[in-house]
């Protein structure tokens, strides 16, 4: 043995490209599974939806037979929704990308969550600087934030607290607006922290498993992201940050 030749070569990039060529590919699966989705069900579905409602309108139609025509109508729009959700997320749409005022935007979400009923028994607080601009899409942050609020809402179905915060931080010799939406609501356990983001889980009975899915995907296409930290009943936050 004369000696020993040591090659360390770092493979970081390359294992960022592998994963985002599978996620690539899951997304293609997805977008071609929703194309037949949409084809196939939404026009029954719109005409089952349809025949409901003029049914339910009928004059001799009361009672038992009005609240399942109403449950049909009821749950076609659900459906509907979910379809939608699921095309929103395997082929997003490239929106308006304008210089935005995101304190003004975020301004707004509050007051729409304050005017929601669900957020009757809430305090919905906000902390946030005026005055920070970036450049997006201020329909698509909009639902990013809307979401993320409507979350804590049902999180916090007894009362509590919600508070929308943003500032301006320095990171890495970069400016980023850092927004954390906070509530001290049913939380998170630990054991799904990581994998809340993924598409099509949720812990919700009702719920789709796209909408956490949407909003990481929304802020990956603006350079941004989201993580959250949650301790039940104490504290839940959501932290997305976006280069200002």
């Amino acid at each position: 043995m004369m000696g020993r030749i040591l090659d360390v070569t770092d493979v970081t990039t390359v294992k960022v490209l592998e994963a985002r060529m599978k996620a690539d590919e899951q997304l293609a699966t997805i977008g071609k599974l929703s194309a037949v989705v949409a084809h196939e069900i939404r026009n029954p579905l719109a005409a089952i939806s349809a025949s409901a409602q003029m049914l339910s309108m009928a004059s001799g139609m009361v009672g038992d037979d009005r609240r399942a025509l109403d449950i049909v109508v009821r749950e076609a729009d659900r459906l509907n929704e979910w379809i939608t959700e699921l095309l929103d997320y395997a082929r997003p749409r490239k929106g308006d990308v304008v210089r935005m005022d995101l304190s003004e935007l975020l301004e707004q979400v509050v007051q729409v969550v304050r005017g929601d009923p669900a957020a009757a028994r809430l305090e919905v607080a906000s902390d946030i600087e005026a005055g920070l601009t970036l450049t997006g899409d201020p329909q698509r942050l909009h639902r990013v934030f809307l979401n993320l609020c409507k979350n804590s809402v049902e999180a916090m179905s007894d009362g509590g607290q919600l508070v929308v915060r943003l500032r301006s931080e320095a990171e890495g010799g970069h400016a980023w607006a850092v927004v954390r939406i906070i509530d001290n609501g049913c939380g998170i356990p630990q054991e799904d922290l990581q994998r809340i983001f993924d598409a099509f889980y949720t812990t919700k009975p009702r719920g789709t498993g796209l909408g956490l899915a949407t909003v990481t995907q929304l802020l990956e296409e603006m350079g941004g992201r989201v993580s959250v930290s949650s301790v039940p009943y104490v504290r839940t936050e959501f932290e997305i940050r976006l280069p200002a």
